[in-house]
């Protein structure tokens, strides 16, 4: 529930406020096959999921006034906001933001922004466990080798993850290029308690517990004869992320049918995002996990996409390209030392049709990755060979071209 009004005004116009709270629980329940929940599979366990929490939260935001037509401000006005949230297995947080903008004509406004936030672990962040194998050398014993359980996932103890976020930029809006837009923002944003695992692999752990590094040797569990039996690489509060870069959009809309009535609307829309840095440190080893821009997979320093939409009576057609720079993927790791492997550039191209029927229906059909651009290929497969998919999934394509076609309706 929420309620809002404008109770009081400044020099320059109302204050607007906004308050509210809600209540919700959310469960989650998943069984399994009997083999699996007694680790009967060489790998892929995946253990029965049984968990809950509930959440109680209550925020308030308001926009405050500052300044109205002045001859160096057309607009300025303050944004604050602040939400108490207290979950049942994680405890109490509070989240803010405090904001402005400056209108300093109709075509220019600068803003800022200054803001707490959290991603709060979800429900399989706290109570889904998988297990898997993996062939493992103990230097404990000798340097032998056997194939051993290691566990991933769910850990009810976790905290949110609290990112300080910073962001400025500029909007720029010409009154002799009507339907046209630009704007240019700052970010950066720094999470504490970033939710990762303390080792990368078994075997890291392993390593890392023999050379020393006494916070991995309770990972692992060993049976009478001292053989490791399972290793634990279920998820903890423990990481530092750190990124930066800048946002950069345009888009122009223009009413096509003041050059000929025939013809209909044309929209055009870009955005890129230039990364300067991303560093994430799992604060347990001396120096961390360190991982600069370029030094892990998924970082291009350029991503991209442009979309061009033309309407014409009731059809409407589309054509989106996404653009990833040249990149250095990271696959395969000794220890903490990561493989990197160069990659190219890589470009995709989809489409869209629709038609607005009678009634509110819509026939429509999309085809991504028009061209079937394949991803680019790891340099190597990882010492888990049969878990990698050969590229960086969650940055590339490894679906090729997909073709949807429906039928949709608002009523």
């Amino acid at each position: 529930m929420y309620a809002e009004g404008q109770p009081f005004s400044t020099w320059a116009a109302p204050v607007s406020v906004v308050l509210g709270g809600e209540a919700r629980r959310e469960t989650a329940y998943g069984s399994v096959d009997a083999l699996s929940a007694t680790s009967g599979w060489f790998s892929g366990n995946f253990k029965a999921t049984y968990g809950a929490y509930d959440v109680r939260e209550g925020f308030f935001e308001t926009v405050i006034p500052l300044a109205r037509n002045l001859p160096f401000a057309k607009t300025i006005d303050l944004n604050g906001a602040v939400r108490a949230t207290d979950y049942s297995t994680s405890g109490y947080v509070t989240t803010w933001k405090a904001a402005g903008s400056w209108a300093v004509s109709d075509d220019l406004l600068f803003r800022v922004n200054r803001s707490q936030d959290i991603r709060a672990p979800n429900l399989n962040d706290l109570f889904s466990v998988s297990q898997f194998t993996q062939t493992v050398t103990d230097p404990f014993h000798g340097g032998a080798s056997d194939t051993i359980a290691y566990t991933t996932g769910g850990n009810p103890n976790l905290k949110p993850e609290v990112a300080a976020n910073m962001d400025y930029g500029v909007v720029f809006t010409p009154s002799l290029l009507t339907g046209f837009q630009a704007s240019l923002d700052y970010y950066l944003i720094d999470i504490q308690g970033y939710i990762t695992t303390l080792a990368s692999s078994a075997q890291a752990a392993v390593n890392d517990c023999y050379a020393g590094l006494t916070q991995f040797c309770p990972l692992i569990t060993r049976d009478s004869s001292g053989a490791i039996t399972v290793v634990n690489l279920g998820e903890v509060n423990i990481g530092h992320l750190r990124t930066s870069g800048e946002n950069i959009e345009a888009s122009y809309r223009i009413d096509l049918s003041g050059l000929a009535p025939s013809l209909g609307t044309l929209g055009v829309r870009a955005l890129t995002t230039h990364l300067d840095n991303y560093y994430l440190n799992n604060s347990i080893i001396a120096g961390g996990l360190n991982t600069a821009i370029n030094a892990g997979a998924d970082f291009p320093r350029w991503k991209g996409s442009i979309e061009g939409i033309y309407q014409k009576g009731a059809f409407t057609f589309g054509l989106v390209g996404r653009y990833i720079a040249d990149n250095i993927m990271t696959n395969a790791y000794a220890g903490n030392l990561l493989s990197n492997y160069d990659v190219a550039n890589v470009f995709y191209l989809d489409g869209s049709v629709a038609y607005k029927m009678p009634f509110g229906i819509e026939l429509y059909a999309v085809s991504n990755n028009l061209f079937n651009r394949a991803p680019p290929a790891d340099g190597a497969l990882s010492s888990l060979a049969f878990l990698d998919v050969g590229t960086s999934a969650g940055l590339y394509d490894t679906i090729g071209r997909t073709v949807r076609i429906g039928i949709r309706g608002k009523f």
